[in-house]
């Protein structure tokens, strides 16, 4: 997302979270280039750049990683991630 915000100006995010079917949706919504993942390189772990970690561990750590943009202009990324049931609520 800073990736997208124009430098030195102060702007607002939305977050929105909500758990439904044990399935947990982080929406975060933003004025501002949606992003793209595919110019982003993948990490280099021989520590030659520092680039395209943050991507690389939502992709691991979530079940799914959206981005673009919303009817309303605003550009979003959405992580869902599956809670496993069986846990205490």
């Amino acid at each position: 997302m800073a990736h997208s915000l124009e430098a030195g100006v102060s702007q607002m995010i939305g977050v929105a979270l909500s758990c439904q079917y044990a399935t947990l949706r982080v929406e975060i919504t933003y004025r501002g280039r949606a992003f793209d993942d595919t110019v982003v390189p993948p990490p280099s772990f021989d520590g030659s750049r520092d680039h395209g970690f943050g991507l690389f561990l939502m992709k691991q750590l979530m079940d799914k990683v959206e981005h673009g943009r919303r009817e309303d202009g605003q550009s979003f990324i959405r992580l869902e991630k599956k809670l496993d049931e069986r846990v205490e609520r």
